[in-house]
């Protein structure tokens, strides 16, 4: 029995405490030694309205930057291409040269083998 009484009486110190020194806990709203310590409805909404609108700014200003290193991107991918292109045609010309056919010198003539 004594076990219970103390493990009751240890109990409800800690809801007590926990209860007291909460971050969560809000106190009632009307006159009392908080209400000062917490700001307004309306201060809270002029803090929320300010937030709100640095994240609008720093959205765009993300969005802006991501246009931007997308378009670099794009250009130097567009560079890219455009090498190879010219390498591709310069070795096409190239290959080209080389399988044109030898033709025979013009002073010899071909005779058909005789058997």
């Amino acid at each position: 029995m004594g076990h219970l009484l103390a493990f009751l009486a240890g109990a409800g110190v800690a809801t007590w405490y926990a209860r007291r020194h909460s971050p969560y806990h809000f106190p009632p709203s009307g006159a009392g030694p908080y209400h000062s310590a917490y700001p307004s409805q309306e201060e809270r909404n002029k803090e929320w309205e300010e937030h709100r609108a640095r994240f609008r700014d720093m959205s765009a200003q993300a969005g802006s930057t991501m246009m931007d290193v997308t378009e670099a991107s794009l250009d130097v991918m567009q560079v890219a291409v455009q090498t190879l292109r010219e390498k591709l045609a310069e070795h096409r010309t190239i290959r080209m040269e080389h399988q044109q056919p030898v033709s025979p010198p013009k002073d010899q003539t071909h005779k058909p083998l005789e058997a």
